[in-house]
């Protein structure tokens, strides 16, 4: 009988060594969609990335950037954000990432580099945001410890945009908090600072 609790152990080890890795590192935008779509719950960004499209995230997962010259930057030219949080429902995190807009269109940008839309329990830590940050309609947002910047005026210029918080009927507060940022060079075309 001794036989038998070996052989579920056996089972056992080769169902888990079927579920996706723990943690990926990943260095190429096709890298990093074969990592979401595996649904690795944690993505290490070793270098900068330079995406060939919006990287729309909803499913939970950690993006983490693996040292300073990690980054996930897309060409302004898209009119998108490079990434946006649509519709997750808790567990997206982005930490130590550089997240930016690139090339000569970034000041007629008409998307901020990131984006949290429709979305609740979203931690965004340690980022460099290049190009402003949009929430809207969310709650449960973190936005902390973070450099945002818009010196091209992408998406008219604002650095952090929050609308669409809480209930204004009750006033209840929708939990978006920004805090501990470092919020500079906000610009919208006319030249002028906004925040």
């Amino acid at each position: 009988m001794s036989w038998r609790p070996r052989a579920a152990l056996v089972l056992c080890a080769l169902a888990s060594a079927r579920a996706a890795p723990a943690s990926v590192s990943v260095s190429t935008h096709a890298e990093l969609l074969s990592a979401l779509s595996s649904r690795s719950p944690r993505i290490s960004v070793t270098r900068s990335i330079l995406l060939s499209a919006p990287l729309v995230l909803s499913a939970p997962v950690e993006l983490v950037g693996a040292g300073g010259a990690a980054a996930l930057l897309l060409a302004a030219r898209a009119g998108a954000p490079a990434v946006t949080v649509l519709g997750a429902r808790g567990g997206v995190a982005l930490r130590g990432l550089r997240v930016g807009l690139v090339g000569a269109a970034g000041a007629g940008a008409p998307a901020p580099a990131l984006a949290v839309l429709a979305s609740r329990g979203v931690a965004l830590e340690r980022l460099a945001v290049e190009g402003g940050l949009r929430v809207a309609d969310s709650e449960g947002v973190d936005v902390g410890w973070s450099d945002v910047s818009n010196a091209a005026g992408a998406a008219g210029g604002t650095c952090v945009y929050v609308t669409g918080c809480g209930d204004s009927a009750t006033l209840a507060p929708c939990d978006v908090v920004v805090h501990d940022n470092a919020v500079h060079d906000c610009r919208w075309p006319g030249g002028n600072a906004s925040v």
